[in-house]
């Protein structure tokens, strides 16, 4: 049976094939942080595919490290940004100080893990959206095979947040947040990625310092009420 270029083209985009060290030449989101890039496989955020994040207390730190990320999206693309089963609401006063469009936002507010599950893969698979920010307590291997089936089948990048981290999850890309901070850095380690070892303490500069000031308790953002049937 022959395998024609563009099957093994499709092939090597694939986000779960490990290609070694030239993965580093591929161009993915740029982060915002030089320190960051260069140590990811992409040379930023991947294109599509889920990544993991692992922090322990599900604070805004997250954001602080994804506002550059979302500002390169709503500048690329019109499609909403969907935020599924978020600990706390964005503040539209927030957005607008860093050039983000609050109308550009999806929230989709479900307390049910299955439910926030099915929201989250029948997004990505839906091919109308490029980046879907998900909370979770954790990502067991199945689910995590799943989500990541269904970004690449809608091209969409999914960064999903967990409380613990999963030994053998099959993302390609897992990284942990180390909570609290020293004043506008916050501190990552690398704990699978593509092409590299594991990396302690990646320390990122640069942080903005206005992020605690525009997170209250209420947000006037798009909310969709669950929850929902089965897929």
């Amino acid at each position: 049976m022959k395998t024609s270029p563009q099957d093994i083209s499709r092939l090597l985009g694939r986000q779960d094939i490990w290609l070694g060290q030239q993965t580093c030449q591929q161009t993915g989101y740029t982060t915002g942080f030089e320190t960051l890039d260069d140590a990811l496989p992409d040379n930023g955020w991947p294109r599509h595919g889920v990544c993991e994040l692992s922090c322990p207390v599900q604070g805004s730190q997250l954001l602080l490290l994804l506002t550059p990320l979302l500002k390169r999206i709503q500048g690329e693309n019109d499609e909403p940004v969907i935020v599924v089963g978020a600990p706390w609401q964005l503040n539209p006063q927030y957005l607008l100080q860093h050039g983000l469009r609050p109308e550009g936002f999806c929230l989709v507010d479900v307390d049910v893990r299955k439910d926030r599950l099915w929201a989250m893969e029948q997004s990505l698979a839906s091919g109308g959206c490029r980046l879907l920010l998900g909370w979770l307590d954790r990502l067991s291997l199945t689910e995590a095979r799943r989500l990541q089936l269904a970004a690449e089948k809608g091209r969409c990048l999914a960064i999903i947040s967990v409380i613990e981290a999963t030994e053998g999850n099959p993302l390609p890309l897992r990284l942990g947040l180390t909570p609290g901070g020293d004043g506008g850095r916050l501190e990552l380690t690398l704990l699978k990625r593509r092409g590299g070892k594991p990396q302690d303490k990646l320390l990122i500069d640069g942080i903005s310092p206005l992020l605690v000031r525009y997170l209250p308790p209420q947000s006037s953002l798009q909310v969709v009420q669950g929850p929902w049937g089965s897929a």
